[in-house]
């Protein structure tokens, strides 16, 4: 969340650096919308960034204190949360023409983990089953 330095000499951005990147580069409105939410137990800060080209949206939400877990709680589909992130906008693009850029720790990008494991892969095996026509 904050960057720093990773494997192999890498250096990682924050996630507010990397969203305000993406934003400037798709010439949004580089003053973000604040939502706070709750995700089960989990406090939630979502900002969006709009008004972009290509009618393109730029939002990150930093979950306060998940620590390394997807775990919200039973009444918590986190899958079904970030489904619903993608269907509401206002693009005229088709909502499954989705584009996801996954930033984080180990378990994110899939270091040390099974091929499937990854949180990007298991998404998108669950989208593909919830959704696949």
């Amino acid at each position: 969340m904050n960057g720093g330095s990773g494997v192999a000499g890498s250096v990682f951005m924050s996630a507010q650096a990397s969203a305000e990147n993406w934003a400037l580069n798709f010439n949004c409105n580089m003053t973000p919308t604040i939502q706070n939410k709750d995700w089960g137990s989990q406090a939630v800060t979502q900002y969006t960034f709009g008004s972009c080209i290509d009618k393109q949206t730029v939002r990150y939400s930093l979950v306060e204190g998940a620590g390394h877990s997807t775990d919200f709680g039973e009444n918590v589909d986190l899958y079904g949360v970030i489904w619903s992130i993608f269907t509401s906008t206002d693009a005229d693009l088709p909502a499954r023409n989705v584009k996801i850029l996954f930033l984080g720790d180990s378990y994110t990008i899939g270091e040390s983990v099974c091929n499937t494991c990854s949180f990007p892969e298991q998404l998108k095996s669950s989208l593909e089953v919830e959704y696949s026509e």
